[in-house]
């Protein structure tokens, strides 16, 4: 193959992977620019636009929880092994949905004390 030739194609294949590298980090950047997904209680809760804090149940690490309830201002209700329960009203909760690496808010619903599954009193 002639210099040129070779040339052109070395400058080719280098322009082709530096458009790849581009846009896999702007995949990326828009991923981590999305917001949070919401549970659909958290997602009415929300749209109701309620200053009475929610309890919100967030994935992290310890040291993320404290680092992101700080950032936020928002008390720290509970710490399990992976995931943590914050308390946020509307407004809170829309920026806290925001925050970069957050994929999933899910709201911390109360669970009741049932008889069964079925309802049936087996008493």
């Amino acid at each position: 193959m002639r210099p040129g030739k070779l040339i052109v194609l070395l400058t080719f294949i280098a322009a082709a992977a530096g458009f790849a590298v581009v846009r896999q980090v702007q995949r990326y950047d828009d991923a981590a620019n999305q917001p949070a997904s919401l549970s659909t209680d958290l997602a009415a809760y929300m749209a109701a636009h309620s200053r009475v804090p929610a309890r919100v149940i967030v994935n992290g690490t310890e040291k993320q929880l404290r680092d992101l309830a700080s950032r936020h201002g928002l008390p720290i209700l509970r710490v399990l092994e992976g995931q943590g329960v914050l308390a946020a009203n509307s407004a809170q909760l829309d920026l806290l949905s925001r925050e970069p690496g957050i994929g999933q808010l899910s709201g911390d619903l109360p669970v009741g004390d049932h008889d069964g599954i079925d309802g049936i009193d087996r008493g």
